[in-house]
């Protein structure tokens, strides 16, 4: 009867150990760069989007005119 509890204890117990001492490197998934250049290398993505989406818009207004 305890034999299942123990295992499950034991599963639980694996667990956590594997939560403290991780199987892969997670270095490659942190941020590079600084603050400012993360923001500055989002922003500059931001407005590529916005030149390609007003491009897009006004081609397809021209069109429907």
């Amino acid at each position: 009867m305890n034999t299942t509890r123990d295992y499950r204890r034991t599963f639980l117990a694996m667990g956590s150990v594997m939560d403290i001492t991780p199987l892969g490197d997670y270095s490659e998934f942190m941020p590079k760069g600084t603050a400012s250049q993360r923001m500055y290398s989002t922003w500059s993505s931001v407005g590529k989007s916005l030149k390609k989406a007003t491009k897009n818009y006004e081609k397809n207004e021209t069109r429907h005119a």
